[in-house]
């Protein structure tokens, strides 16, 4: 009977560790996965503000310019040329195809900005922003 117990308080001490192992894993997916992110964002649009360390990330500076500059023409929208049922299609599509080119633009600025500000957090003087 003794080694009955023995087992079954080993069995279920390795199911509580193996619980909290769970929770562990859980908690370091949910900070890389959105936690950090989140932060390195937040942090890249603090590092891009206008005048602040433009000589320190000259070509993260340049890359979002660039983007900037597609996001703002992707924001313009077509008007149909004319009454027809065709040049209301065709404007219509031109916006469709702006709006997804807009999307994966916004996606692509905010990528750099996360980097950007992975980088800067590696960085002392970027540690107290």
């Amino acid at each position: 009977m003794n080694r009955v117990k023995h087992s079954l308080l080993n069995f279920l001490g390795t199911v509580k560790d193996a619980g909290q192992l769970t929770a562990a894993q859980s908690k370091r997916t949910k900070l890389n996965t959105t936690d950090l992110p989140a932060s390195y964002l937040a942090l890249g649009k603090q590092v891009l503000e206008p005048g602040r360390y433009n000589d320190q990330f000259p070509s993260e500076h340049e890359q979002i310019k660039k983007l900037d500059e597609q996001i703002a023409k992707y924001n313009e929208r077509t008007e149909a040329e004319g009454s027809g049922l065709k040049h209301q299609r065709k404007a219509g599509a031109d916006n469709s195809k702006k709006t997804g080119l807009l999307k994966t633009t916004q996606v692509r600025r905010d990528s750099v900005l996360k980097t950007l500000g992975k980088i800067a957090s590696f960085q002392t003087e970027f540690q107290s922003i």
